[in-house]
């Protein structure tokens, strides 16, 4: 028995620029892969911009003000990461009853509000599908045999 690792190829264009996934209501996100190159990227420079701060408490030699705000930059830099990297974009988003033109300014607004905890968990969960990734022959080929399966 063998595995033939092209059953796992991942598109790169898709794994960077997003692709276009069914959301709630009928509305759309568009979803880059989480780990993509470019997140990668900027979680790299962020802790190089802060590895003064991260380092003192990495050692355990940071107060206990220092660890609560490398606590909090780690979270703020992750969910930069969505906003700019990851969520690429929406339709059909709204905001009582008001459309919503996506930035990622406002991606950060609302993936940092605790209140939209389901909102960011879905889209980081959208974004670790693997599937959603693929070649467009791969793709094809797993919506066909998930049809057949059911």
């Amino acid at each position: 028995m063998s595995f033939d690792l092209d059953a796992i190829k991942t598109d790169p264009k898709k794994a960077i620029e997003g692709v276009e996934l069914p959301y709630r209501a009928g509305s759309k996100l568009i979803i880059a892969k989480h780990n993509n190159k470019d997140a990668q990227n900027y979680r790299m420079v962020e802790m190089i911009k802060h590895g003064e701060l991260l380092t003192k408490v990495h050692e355990g030699e940071a107060t206990d003000e220092e660890t609560a705000q490398a606590d909090q930059l780690a979270i703020d830099i992750e969910t930069w990461v969505l906003a700019y990297h990851i969520l690429k974009g929406w339709s059909g988003i709204k905001r009582g009853g008001k459309a919503l033109k996506y930035t990622p300014e406002l991606g950060f607004d609302l993936l940092s509000d605790p209140h939209n905890s389901d909102f960011r968990e879905d889209v980081i969960r959208m974004s670790q599908n693997n599937a959603n990734f693929r070649p467009e022959e791969k793709a094809k080929a797993q919506v066909k045999k998930a049809a057949a399966s059911s």
